[in-house]
Parts: C-alpha cells; structure tokens; sequence
C-alpha cells in the first residue's frame, strides 16, 4: 500500500470516529459524561462487536461523580446500540488488552468488559 492510500484511510477513519462521537454525544448526557471531555479509541473490528457493522469507542470522559470509563457500540445513523461502563474508569485505559483477549476467546470486547471487577 502505498503511503497516499494509508493517508486516505486514516482521513475515513477519523472522520468515521468524529461522526461515532457525535451520534454517542446523546448516550454521554444521559450517563452524565460531559461529551467535550472524552477521550477515546475506536475500533471496527466486526469480532470485537455484538452488533454486525457498529463501530466500538472505548475510552473515559469527566462527570459528576469524577472520571468515567466507557466501551459502547455506535451503528451509523441510530447512535449507541450496546454499552458497558467501567466500574473503575482505569480499565478503560486496558483496551488494547481487553480486545487482545475477546478476539482470542472469540467474543464482543463488551462482553469481555462486563466480566472486569
């Protein structure tokens, strides 16, 4: 691949995660996230999501009650689909971890996420 075509991709990848976040700014109210306060990573990974063609940001963002980690699933044009919090907003900071170890057991990162104490 040549370095002009990663550049493209990268472009369709961000622009992919900018529109994920704005539909997901919705779901970051109503959980009391401030959505200008999150910072995430984006996956489309189909093994990574229980939902076939969602786009999945896992990351953490400021609220009320401090910092809040987050793993959601976002289909384009209906908004978050799936979502996990954190019960530490740390293991959020553990992504590549935890989708290392869900495409090894062959199951959605969320629901590996849900089995984090």
């Amino acid at each position: 691949m040549d370095r002009h075509n990663n550049c493209d991709y990268s472009k369709d990848k961000a622009v992919r995660s900018y529109n994920a976040s704005d539909e997901a700014a919705p779901w970051f109210q109503s959980h009391g996230i401030n959505p200008d306060s999150v910072m995430f990573s984006t996956y489309e990974d189909p093994d990574l999501t229980v939902i076939p063609n969602a786009v999945l940001l896992v990351g953490q963002g400021s609220s009320i009650s401090g910092e809040t980690g987050f793993a959601i699933e976002i289909l384009p044009g209906v908004g978050v689909v799936q979502a996990h919090l954190f019960h530490r907003p740390g293991h959020a900071s553990h992504h590549k971890t935890i989708a290392a170890k869900a495409k090894a057991l062959g199951i959605p990162f969320i629901e590996v996420a849900q089995t984090m104490k």
